[in-house]
């Protein structure tokens, strides 16, 4: 080992992961961006979404059996039936018009978990036993009972936004298109620099699996990126005021990073107003709702940047196009476009169809997790610029996590987003 370097084991991996739950949860949630333009796919005109799908391309060679495990409509909670209608129209897509998966026919093979952990569980098995060639997950809130019964039988799973611990760090057979490290570090630091600072101090809710983070390895992280002053408040759930908390910070506490629900970005943006601190802030997207809007007046939160995994809503990127245009042509039923998880499905799915569009082999478990493992750095077909690649070197903590920018938002003065831009999104090694 070369002189200066730490060497992070599978055991500190797993537990780094566990500090990434909370912003992936969130993730998970399924909240819709505001960003959206409306919540159906009527904008998208037959003759425009025809050129966009492409060429006519079908599938010729023998049907493949792929796995597609979702939360659907059955969780009280979240409604993923979006996941449900995209999966089956993206697969039709790419049978149709992309030669399938390296020209085979997909056959899809669905099962609805409905965010219970039980079921998420016999989702797997059921996979397992149907010999499917690899699964596809939808926005899972229970991956942790998904991924190990298919590690375990050496199916490959691809997720967009991976949550648990174990998944996160396996590094045989499970890969996750999006990073939470990128939620939580790169916005924050990227308006620092644009704003010449070297300070960060991150406004946590205090729960273990979002404080761990912020106590173990956010300071190095932060460093890594010119933040040489960083710090965080840990803030209980529930807390009606805070005024005390921020108070500690000063006038001027550099980039103010907000991490929890929007009851709490409400409680964090009402103590600065108070306290009178005109400072940068960033927030995770799903923080900033209609709720907040309403508390908060638009003269502070124009300026506020949120992190957001997709561009959900921009109708002037050419994948948001392409993915209405196939919702608008095979989805079976109404797709709410003001949602994430639709598009994650979509991402998902044709980011393992780019992978192996080229692939001459023999199409197995073993020879998919090959050719994620040595595709090189791509971006997401509707990933607003956002790129992967699954070798397993793109953040150390997390080996299955495949990227390392996230897309960052500004909120204009009508106190709604106005373009999306990437950032971290750096080259990924060999």
């Amino acid at each position: 080992m070369a002189p200066g370097r730490t060497a992070i084991t599978r055991t500190s991996r797993r537990c780094a992961a566990v500090a990434l739950l909370l912003a992936a949860a969130l993730l998970v949630a399924g909240c819709g961006s505001d960003a959206a333009s409306g919540n159906d796919v009527t904008g998208t005109t037959a003759e425009a979404g025809d050129r966009l799908l492409g060429t006519p391309r079908p599938a010729t060679k023998a049907p493949i059996s792929i796995g597609f495990i979702t939360d659907g409509a059955g969780s009280a909670a979240v409604d993923h039936s979006n996941e449900l209608l995209m999966s089956k129209a993206t697969v039709k897509w790419l049978n149709e018009y992309r030669g399938g998966l390296a020209g085979h026919k997909i056959e899809l093979t669905i099962c609805d978990a409905g965010g219970d952990v039980a079921k998420s569980g016999e989702c797997a098995t059921q996979m397992i036993q149907k010999d499917v060639t690899v699964v596809v997950g939808g926005q899972l809130a229970n991956d942790g009972a998904v991924w190990q019964p298919l590690h375990d039988a050496g199916v490959p799973l691809l997720l967009y936004g991976a949550t648990d611990a174990g998944a996160l760090t396996d590094t045989a057979s499970t890969f996750s298109l999006v990073s939470s490290i990128a939620i939580q570090v790169e916005v924050p630091s990227a308006v620092a620099k644009a704003d010449h600072v070297t300070k960060v101090r991150t406004i946590v809710v205090d729960v273990p699996a979002a404080v761990t983070f912020y106590k173990t390895i956010a300071k190095n992280l932060f460093a890594e990126r010119g933040i040489t002053d960083f710090g965080f408040v840990a803030v209980p759930p529930g807390t009606a005021d805070f005024v005390p908390v921020i108070s500690q910070l000063g006038q001027e506490p550099g980039v103010i990073s907000i991490i929890g629900n929007s009851a709490f970005v409400i409680g964090v943006l009402r103590a600065l107003g108070a306290l009178g601190i005109d400072t940068p802030v960033t927030s995770l997207s799903e923080g900033i709702t209609d709720a907040v809007r309403k508390a908060i007046p638009a003269t502070q939160l124009e300026g506020l940047v949120m992190s957001a995994t997709t561009p959900v809503g921009d109708d002037d990127d050419k994948g948001i196009q392409l993915f209405k245009a196939v919702a608008e042509k095979f989805a079976s039923g109404h797709v709410d476009l003001s949602q994430t998880d639709g598009l994650a499905t979509f991402n998902t799915i044709t980011a393992l169809a780019l992978v192996l569009e080229d692939f001459s082999g023999e199409v197995t478990s073993e020879s998919i997790v090959r050719a994620l493992k040595s595709a090189p750095q791509m971006p997401l077909l509707a990933g607003g610029g956002l790129e992967f690649r699954c070798n397993g070197k793109a953040v150390a903590l997390t080996p299955a996590a495949c990227s390392r920018g996230t897309l960052m938002i500004t909120l204009g003065p009508d106190s709604r987003p106005t373009a999306y831009k990437v950032v971290g999104n750096t080259p990924i090694p060999d």
